[in-house]
């Protein structure tokens, strides 16, 4: 058993290399093959197509991002608002080393989506999670005249996600994120201070 988890531990990572580099649309299973060092055959009996092999990698992947996320709200040394822009600093640099996520955004996996519902299920995972942290978060808003209120939180959690959807295809799709690192600290800012006005905003109609 250990032998067979290995060679589909090896597999995933020889595939997860390429899609990085080549894409979805332009790497074959003969590809991974080859860089695996496996006969083609070894890899459909772990895998039964390139789909599903694309789904593992993006599956390691997200348990990885969501460990290395997690403990950030989990320290109370920091305030909710600290909390918050140490999570959207760190979200971002860590989605900018991951292959599959930048592959997720692009055009040419749609139809892969589409087809593969496992796949879109672990990104639809990965955001619920996420959602669910920023509505904790806004639980702990000092200003408890809005905290308490769910629309608030709604709203809070909807603006920042479609926010940090929108960044990710600047960043990832359109290949800025370089361009961008050395400000983004003070675009988290921004972000998160202009989100808040709009709620206090919307608050006092």
């Amino acid at each position: 058993m250990k032998r067979i988890d290995d060679t589909r531990a090896h597999i995933i990572e020889a595939a997860g290399k390429l899609f990085a580099k080549f894409g979805f649309d332009k790497t074959s299973m003969d590809d991974i093959a080859r860089s695996a060092h496996k006969a083609k055959r070894s890899l459909y009996n772990h895998f039964p197509g390139k789909g599903e092999l694309f789904t593992a990698v993006a599956e390691q992947e997200l348990e990885k991002i969501q460990a290395s996320l997690k403990p950030i709200f989990e320290q109370s040394t920091l305030t909710p608002l600290e909390r918050l822009k140490t999570y959207l600093l760190l979200r971002m640099e860590i989605m900018a080393q991951s292959p599959s996520y930048k592959q997720f955004l692009n055009d040419e996996l749609h139809a892969e989506q589409t087809r593969n519902s496992k796949l879109r299920a672990l990104y639809t995972d990965f955001e619920r999670w996420e959602y669910r942290q920023l509505i904790c978060l806004w639980s702990e808003y000092p200003d408890k005249h809005i905290a308490h209120l769910q629309p608030n939180a709604i709203a809070f959690a909807d603006m920042l996600q479609m926010t940090m959807r929108s960044l990710s295809v600047t960043f990832f799709v359109q290949n800025k994120y370089n361009a961008y690192q050395k400000t983004y600290d003070l675009l988290v800012n921004i972000i998160v201070d202009s989100i808040l006005g709009q709620i206090h905003l919307l608050q006092r109609h």
